[in-house]
């Protein structure tokens, strides 16, 4: 029984003697934000009177946009790895792809959904049927996001668990995603003023889909255990998932929406973040291929220093255009759908973005 991170049995198909790793007890100490979320929502309850509670309720259109302040610059984070000569060629076909489909789901989803519910009278404009298609459109985004983030954590799940994923893991995680997805599409409902004909017929769900969820994760934590080789980090990086959600249900129950709406974000963020950073630094270390860190590399200054910051400083760019730009809010949104399909093939084993970042 390994009583740690997973051996070097652990074959991530990434390229012999990279410089720098992913490490399971690096991924498990990022699940630490989890319960740093619920200590702040208690020290905001007992200590603070409450004073964030209330900011979410009362400014839930601000919670929505602090989400998108903290998703949009890792996405971009994603999107500069393909700043690559050999990944173009490489990722061609899924690229394209992936554009089609952030264009039909981020501009064409919301105009043929607007154009359906404009009244006779208003006339047929862009703007117009993006305004009115812009709940569709914003359900289809949470759901598709709640997939995105949670379906990463399942995968390190099971990878740090060395499983595969059958029925039953299946079975737990799309009967998880489903209550999350109702959270979050509530959540950014808020704001629409539609909280009772919305939000506690979400939550209702959810908290039967989270009760079958239990029933399942005590399961797979039993079968589990009785495996000789286990893996302690494994198991409790399992755990940490499925107490994640718990306490996302938790704080969103208790009016915590904005903790409810980042505690996920925070974990897929840190957890994506670092798998860029050492995918960059391992992708450019004998010879430079991403012309976005040639030039801090002359002044010495190594990838995996650079790509947060980067990322930043394009992701408050892009931002702050679409706060002028009616278009550039949808062209945000359609690089978020982008980065979801993509990243569901980036990172499979055999890529060379797996090539360049072993799991150990």
């Amino acid at each position: 029984m390994s009583s740690g991170a997973p051996s070097a049995t652990l074959d991530s198909g990434a390229l012999p003697n990279l410089p720098m790793q992913v490490r399971g007890r690096t991924l498990l100490i990022m699940m630490l934000s989890v319960p740093l979320c619920i200590l702040a929502a208690l020290a905001d309850t007992y200590l603070f009177g409450g004073y964030i509670h209330n900011y979410s309720l009362e400014n839930p259109i601000r919670v929505v946009w602090w989400v998108a302040i903290l998703s949009t610059p890792h996405i971009l984070a994603s999107i500069v790895t393909f700043a690559d000569r050999e990944y173009l060629a490489h990722y061609k076909k899924p690229l394209l792809k992936a554009t089609a489909i952030g264009v039909a789901l981020g501009i064409g989803l919301p105009l043929i959904a607007g154009l359906t519910l404009l009244s006779s009278t208003q006339p047929i404009t862009m703007g117009n049927m993006l305004s009115h298609g812009s709940s569709i459109s914003l359900i289809a985004a949470a759901a598709y996001t709640t997939y995105h983030n949670l379906q990463q954590q399942y995968g390190i799940s099971l990878m740090l668990m060395r499983e595969k994923p059958d029925f039953i893991h299946h079975l737990w995680k799309w009967i998880t995603i489903i209550p999350a997805s109702l959270i979050f599409i509530g959540m950014n409902f808020l704001h629409l003023g539609e909280k009772y004909e919305i939000w506690e017929r979400c939550m209702a769900v959810a908290a039967v889909n989270l009760f079958l969820a239990a029933l399942i994760a005590a399961y797979i934590i039993w079968r589990y255990m009785k495996r000789p080789d286990r893996s302690n980090i494994g198991l409790a990086y399992f755990c940490a998932n499925a107490a994640m959600i718990a306490a996302c249900f938790f704080l969103a129950m208790n009016g915590y929406i904005l903790f409810a709406m980042l505690t996920p974000r925070l974990v897929h963020d840190l957890t994506a973040y670092w798998i860029y950073m050492v995918h960059d630094e391992n992708r450019n270390t004998d010879k430079m291929r991403n012309p976005f860190y040639a030039l801090p590399r002359k002044i010495g200054l190594r990838p995996v220093i650079v790509c947060i910051p980067l990322s930043f400083i394009l992701g408050f760019a892009l931002l702050k255009m679409g706060q002028t730009g009616f278009i550039i809010s949808f062209f945000v949104v359609m690089l978020n759908y982008i980065h979801y399909y993509i990243e569901g093939i980036i990172w499979k084993r055999g890529t060379p973005h797996r090539q360049h970042v072993p799991f150990t």
